[in-house]
């Protein structure tokens, strides 16, 4: 015959949650990038209304029905009537400028023109 002893501790854990992190404001944005093209992303601001941060990953409208996809909706195109954002040298989201955006018009009608020639 088998005998076997076992000996079980219990060990007691005590979970403390985690400090309430509040939740930064958001709203999508329309951001032109190097290779001359506009998406929507998700952007940050802090208690000031600066930009903080911002998701990089193109959004898509997603919702647990029509009524929620519909809001959804609505919040991006809410980015269409903002200032258009690009990325500056330094990695920071900003105001795209008029000249940069004149500048991108006068390489494309350039480039048009060179494909003309060709």
């Amino acid at each position: 015959m088998f005998n076997a002893t076992w000996s079980v501790e219990i060990t007691t854990v005590t979970i403390t949650p985690e400090p309430e992190v509040a939740e930064m404001e958001s709203n999508y944005r329309v951001v032109w990038n190097e290779d001359e093209l506009y998406t929507i992303f998700e952007v940050y601001y802090d208690d000031e209304g600066n930009i903080e941060d911002w998701d990089d990953t193109v959004v898509s409208a997603v919702g647990a029905d029509f009524e929620d996809l519909a809001a959804e909706v609505e919040k991006m195109a809410a980015a269409l009537e903002l200032p258009v954002l690009y990325i500056n040298e330094d990695g920071e989201l900003v105001e795209l400028e008029e000249e940069a955006e004149d500048e991108s018009d006068d390489s494309k009608e350039e480039s048009e023109e060179e494909e003309e020639e060709e």
